[in-house]
């Protein structure tokens, strides 16, 4: 049955299209983070949280050059069969850039990873997500290449409240913020996964790993790919 399915829309399962014009992603869609049904919580369905965007720019007429930019959600029967959830935000988003300029997350913004939370901490979700601001980033890989813009990115945390995990409400601050130069992570520190260090004790430490895009280390030199992580003793690293 999984071979017929995916030969159906030739390896494929979301993307593009699928539920007609006007949404979020028309021009791209990417990291799709999956959580099963589960008969114990109510959730009936699978449920897949990604980012994307319609077009060729991020907010505040940026030039878009990664496939992120919003965030939303789609659910599915069986894992294999999707249907876009429409959110609030336009295009039925659910999450997207902050209005403020200065804000971390002003230009683009991408959920990477999703946990729900028990009833007994209040029920809803708890998502991790990039997000690029207005600073730019000069890569001095290429003589004469422009600073990036939306490519200083940091580790965000966002909650919901309610059971389906539409409606979001961001921390105003990244829980991690890129290093200062010259650091590997002075890049960026993005691409947030959390984990407790000793899954039967949930209560305990916590670790967020991310990736980061390492300073060349002399002019014309390509910068490195490293990935890192962070300690938290607050459950899902919210960041105090």
């Amino acid at each position: 049955a999984t071979r017929v399915s995916a030969r159906m829309l030739d390896g494929r399962v979301h993307h593009p299209g699928t539920d007609g014009d006007g949404w979020f992603d028309d021009r791209v869609l990417a990291m799709p983070v999956v959580l099963p049904p589960d008969e114990a919580a109510g959730r009936k369905n699978w449920k897949m949280w990604y980012y994307g965007r319609p077009g060729e720019s991020w907010a505040k007429g940026n030039k878009a050059f990664l496939p992120t930019g919003v965030s939303g959600l789609a659910e599915s029967p069986d894992g294999l069969k999707w249907t876009r959830v429409r959110g609030p935000l336009e295009g039925g988003a659910i999450m997207e850039p902050a209005e403020d300029v200065k804000a971390f997350d002003s230009v683009q913004i991408g959920v990477t990873d999703v946990h729900p939370r028990a009833e007994s901490e209040g029920g809803g979700w708890v998502m991790h997500y990039l997000g690029g601001s207005s600073d730019p980033v000069n890569l001095g890989t290429v003589p004469g290449m422009p600073p990036l813009v939306g490519f200083k990115m940091s580790c965000g945390v966002a909650t919901s409240s309610d059971t389906e995990g539409i409606q979001w409400e961001r921390k105003e601050t990244p829980v991690v913020a890129p290093g200062t130069a010259p650091a590997w992570d002075s890049n960026f520190a993005s691409w947030p996964r959390v984990l407790p260090v000793d899954p039967s004790k949930p209560e305990g430490e916590w670790l967020l790993h991310y990736h980061a895009l390492q300073p060349s280390d002399k002019e014309g030199a390509p910068p490195r790919w490293a990935a890192g992580v962070a300690v938290s003793d607050e459950k899902y690293c919210m960041g105090g």
